[in-house]
């Protein structure tokens, strides 16, 4: 810290001059000397620095912050490597998403430098070939002599509790289609093969294509999958195998390039079997690896813009995938404008499950750039840049607090979103291409933009507009640009008329224009009788109701329901008509409309309700006791196995995967970060008992149902699937009654939201078996937060369930919980049964692994 005093008397200029001190004196210290030269030509570097990129939209705004973006970018560069944040998080790390804004920026030659110097400390032989955990780390993340650091690891800046790997070469072959660097080129070819097998034999060694993500995007602090296969891991892959295919097809390897291009078939068949969910149009968070190996359906963002990334959607597919970003996930709307999304719905929001984090809005901005959706897309980036940049407390900041000014991860998104995001630079020198799809904001009548890689001109007026093309490496262009009319007059190329093709876009036709080999370009298109771009149409319907749907412009041609929200249809004279199914939720259907010469997808928004579905699961919850109620409280005491109080001091061991996976530790409790921050586990009482109990031995919940109570070292019947306790337990009833009430008390964890964690069987006399399901956290809490403080500023311990931060992902009203004692939450469960039949008895069975779940009382209200 460097202060002092400078009267401002107005007569003279003052400098300030700071040398670093102690150390070996560096660079030109001539220049002390002369502080005005020093800082004249600091200004001059910094001037120069930020015209790498100019960029001249109707926003004011983003032109002045893309210059910026530039020094933020130059000022992560370290030479060997860009680090992790320009301030805070000042350190070389392999990731994350740190390489891109480089790469958009044209700074080849320093990814170039950085891939050189870590490829070269990539492992090339090795004895650790097994997945093998860390027992000092309770289990919960792989050790030192894992195949995660044998064959292939890249051991460089390479921190050992993440893979960053999968994210490093996913950028530095981001580069290699920027430029098609022949020297790169030689480096990387061995590197990635080694990679791919280095990947292969830790997150798919089933070979099903589909790949456990290991700790390996930034948001991952307390993240796990449990040796689950996920998107991301599985996204990386593809992109890895189709850049290795296209590696091998340059280097005349033709077996080598079909071996890849069978990956690439598998993995997209693995993919869509395992991960896609068919009846809502989106990806799903992971696919358990043991147990009932369910798809757990709620995603976070990274389920979503990766596989848009890495073209494993169709255009339909990935605005499908995106809408539910929109309906599935916390949306702000942003005071400067624009709107920002949550990263996911996980509770507790441990650090850092759950963040409305810059880098993944400018990912996910990207996404809805890439589907052809420019709308939303604009939405998302203007939303998050003038958050950060305008209304933040240090002006320009493409950061976010926690991460610090200018943090690499969101500042290099910024880059990529821009440029090949808005302007719809997509570069795939190795195939001899260019790509060009800009997809600006319907309103703007120009936009420019150039690097050190390309130029791009862009105007538009009522009926025409122009695209002046230029290119620092010829190639091949393919220019995608999104009209809005009932026909085009003429597409010319340099004043000359040119074959092209109108293909069906969302809400807008695209002219489809090729040009040879070629460095530049001027593309003009013009066009008759000119109107809006078709907007969404929103529709809310009940199952079984009858639906006629148009475009507001041209006529229905054919329909896509990818998602069966209609049966019985017809498609008449541009209409669409058909009944609603019993598919509740919110959905897409689309709807080809010739729009005079030319064709667009209008797209129908669905929310689908099914009342009667909905008033028959609300009928058999019993939230409310009628006046006179009477209790019989069974006595469960034979069920008893355990002690509520000891279930964090178990040793959780088996079964656990034999697979190179993170996972929940040996106590139960703590999540992989836990070990590395240092924690304490939580102490568990039943102090509150007293206070409960009556005088029949009975407890009596707040919400006055009694229970019966058995002091003593056995007080619950825990179930799981882990070895130490029963998958599931029985207990007999064999009476009638009104309703059942139950106490359940168990752990969960982030990893397992939105998914049931158990169930509960009600058996009935007659044969028939109803379902009682406990969604964490819709109807199934924790019995206590999960607390503790990570090592990092800004980084607060989010444990418990908390309305004013998470209520988005919350249940209104919440549960019925009652607290037994400290740290000791149970949930109170009711059931109304069927009036004339018995009950025949009752099985609690849980279903997640990692999670124990136990009944602790059982009443029935008005038996008989």
């Amino acid at each position: 810290m460097v202060s002092g005093v400078i009267s401002l008397d107005g007569q003279k200029e003052a400098f300030w001059v700071v040398r670093s001190f102690p150390g070996p004196k560096t660079g030109d210290t001539a220049l002390l000397k002369s502080p005005r030269e020093a800082f004249e030509l600091g200004q001059k570097r910094i001037g120069d620095v930020a015209r790498t990129v100019i960029v001249d939209t109707p926003d004011a705004r983003l032109n002045a912050l893309a210059a910026a973006s530039c020094v933020a970018m130059d000022a992560v560069w370290y030479p060997p490597v860009f680090v992790h944040g320009a301030m805070q998080w000042n350190s070389s790390l392999l990731g994350w998403r740190t390489l891109f804004g480089g790469i958009c920026y044209g700074w080849h030659d320093r990814v170039r430098t950085q891939a050189a110097f870590c490829l070269a400390r990539q492992v090339k032989e090795s004895n650790h070939t097994l997945a093998k955990a860390n027992p000092k780390a309770g289990y919960s993340s792989q050790s030192d002599e894992s195949r995660l650091f044998g064959k292939g690891y890249v051991d460089a800046f390479h921190p050992h509790h993440y893979d960053m790997q999968s994210q490093f070469f996913d950028q530095v072959l981001h580069d290699w289609r920027y430029t098609a660097d022949p020297e790169l080129e030689r480096i990387l070819r061995p590197a990635l093969e080694l990679h791919l097998e280095w990947m292969k034999d830790c997150f798919d060694p089933d070979d099903d294509g589909v790949y456990e993500s290991y700790i390996n995007t930034w948001p991952t602090d307390s993240q796990w999958y449990n040796g689950a296969g996920a998107a991301e891991e599985t996204a990386y892959a593809y992109r890895g195998h189709k850049a290795a295919m296209d590696l091998a097809r340059r280097a005349g390897d033709t077996q080598s390039e079909a071996r890849h291009r069978a990956q690439l078939e598998k993995i997209r068949r693995g993919f869509f079997d395992q991960l896609w969910i068919p009846r809502k149009g989106y990806v799903g968070a992971y696919r358990e690896q043991m147990g009932y190996r369910r798809l757990n359906e709620n995603p976070w963002l990274y389920s979503i813009f990766l596989p848009i990334d890495a073209g494993l959607l169709t255009p339909l597919q990935a605005a499908q995938a995106l809408y539910f970003t929109e309906w599935g996930l916390q949306n702000d709307q942003m005071p400067c404008g624009g709107r920002r999304v949550w990263t996911s719905n996980w509770v507790p929001s441990l650090w850092s499950v759950r963040e409305m984090w810059p880098g993944d809005n400018y990912h996910l901005a990207l996404a809805y750039f890439q589907a052809g959706l420019p709308t939303d897309g604009w939405d998302i980036f203007k939303g998050t840049f003038l958050e950060s940049a305008y209304a933040g407390p240090v002006p320009g900041n493409l950061g976010e607090a926690v991460g610090g000014v200018d943090f690499n991860d969101c500042s290099s998104m910024f880059c990529r979103a821009l440029v090949e995001g808005l302007f719809g630079y997509e570069p795939d020198y190795p195939n001899g291409t260019v790509t060009l799809r800009p997809q600006f904001p319907a309103q703007w009548d120009h936009a420019s933009i150039r690097t050190p890689d390309f130029a791009l001109n862009f105007t538009r007026g009522q009926e025409n507009l122009r695209c002046v093309v230029e290119l620092t490496q010829a190639a091949a262009l393919e220019a995608r640009l999104p009209v809005t009319a009932r026909r085009v007059r003429q597409v010319a190329v340099n004043g000359k008329s040119v074959k092209w093709e109108a293909l069906p876009g969302l809400g807008a036709s695209v002219v489809c224009v090729r040009v040879p080999q070629t460095r530049r370009a001027d593309i003009s298109v013009s066009f008759a009788e000119p109107g809006p771009a078709l907007g969404a149409q929103v529709a809310e319907v009940g199952a079984g109701q009858r639906v006629e749907w148009t475009a507001p412009q041209g006529q229905l041609r054919r329909f896509e329901d990818p998602q069966g929200v209609l049966t019985n249809t017809v498609l008449r004279e541009g209409k669409l008509t058909g009944t609603v199914t019993s598919n509740a939720g919110h959905h897409l259907v689309f709807g080809l409309a010739q729009n005079g010469k030319l064709e667009q997808w209008q797209t129908f928004k669905v929310t689908v309700t099914d009342q009667g579905a909905a008033a028959a699961r609300a009928a058999k919850r019993a939230r409310d006791i009628p006046a006179g109620a009477r209790w019989d409280c069974l006595d469960i005491s034979k069920a008893f196995n355990g002690d509520v109080r000891a279930i964090y001091e178990q040793q959780y061991l088996s079964p656990r995967p034999q697979t190179v996976s993170a996972r929940i530790g040996s106590d139960g409790y703590a999540p992989w970060t836990f070990y590395a921050w240092g924690y304490q586990r939580p102490v568990i009482k039943l102090d509150n008992i007293p206070k409960l109990v009556g005088d029949a031995g009975q407890i009596r919940t707040p919400q006055n149902v009694p229970f019966a109570w058995h002091d003593g070292g056995t007080n619950i019947a825990f179930t799981s699937q882990w070895d130490n306790w029963p998958g599931r337990v029985t207990v007999p009833v064999g009476k009638k009654g009104d309703a059942i009430w139950l106490l359940i008390c168990g752990s969960s964890n982030p990893m397992q939201c939105g998914t049931a964690n158990a169930e509960v069987r009600m058996r009935y006399a007659d044969g028939v078996v109803e379902k009682l399901e406990l969604v964490h956290p819709d109807n199934y809490w924790t019995l206590c937060p999960i607390n503790v403080n990570p090592t990092g500023p800004g980084q607060p311990s989010r444990g418990e369930y908390n309305y004013e931060r998470d209520g988005f992902c919350l249940p209104n009203p919440p549960p019925m919980t009652v607290q037994l004692g400290e740290n000791c939450r149970a949930n109170l469960l009711s059931w109304r049964l069927r009036p004339d039949v018995a009950l025949e008895d009752l099985t609690l069975e849980t279903l997640s692994q990692e999670v124990v779940v136990g009944l602790m009382g059982i009443t029935l209200m008005n038996g008989r």
